[in-house]
Parts: C-alpha cells; structure tokens; sequence
C-alpha cells in the first residue's frame, strides 16, 4: 500500500510552483461560463485558462494547478454536484494567496512566472 502525500501550505506551493515552471502553458481570455478553466493529461501539459474579469491572476492559476497536482488525492472528493474537492480547492487557493501575497519575494516570483507562462496553444 502507497503511503500518501502529507499536504501543507509549504509543500503545496512547491508542488505548484514546479507545476507552473515544467508543465504548464497559461491564456487570459473571457470565459462567460466560468472565471478560470483547466485541461490536462498526466503527466503531460498544463493548459490553464484565467477570465482576469472574474478572478485574480495570481488566484485562478493556483486555483487551475492545483487540479492536476492533487488529482489523486482529491479523487474521492470529486462526485457532481457541487464536488467536495472544488470546495477545498477553492479554499486552499484563498489561503495559498493570501500567503503569497503577503511575502514580496514570494509574490514577484509568481507574478514572474505566470508571466513568463503566458502564451497561445
């Protein structure tokens, strides 16, 4: 039996950052039926569209990464309607940010790396 992956905000945002650097490709465009959407194939791309009209920059790439990252540990969470994992995921991107935020040498790196991110399919 695997031994699973002990989470906290540190190891988190490590997970996405490697994510973000190795893996994925981020659009800022409109998306009238959704602030941010994901698609990916493991242990392929990252494809992460943000409408920066309805979320933060900073927070719909989190909130997008985190999907893929924690697949399988969010597996059981993930039945319809209104799926549990994107309750967490929700919640886990608000902290994660705020922390962030609050860390200058944190935040000039994400902005950095989104940017450096952004491009077309």
């Amino acid at each position: 039996m695997a031994i699973a992956r002990k989470w906290d905000l540190e190891s988190l945002e490590r997970a996405l950052r490697k994510a973000l650097l190795k893996r994925a490709k981020v659009r800022f465009k409109e998306l009238p039926g959704a602030s941010a959407q994901v698609e990916w194939t493991d242990p392929g791309p990252i494809k992460a569209d943000v409408d920066r009209f309805s979320v933060s920059e900073l927070a719909g790439v989190l909130h997008e990464l985190m999907h893929p990252v924690l697949q399988d540990a969010l597996a059981p969470f993930s039945e319809e309607p209104r799926e549990m994992a994107e309750i967490a995921v929700e919640a886990w991107e608000l902290a994660l940010a705020e922390r962030i935020l609050a860390n200058s040498r944190k935040k000039l790196w994400w902005r950095r790396a989104i940017k450096q991110k952004l491009g077309g399919r």
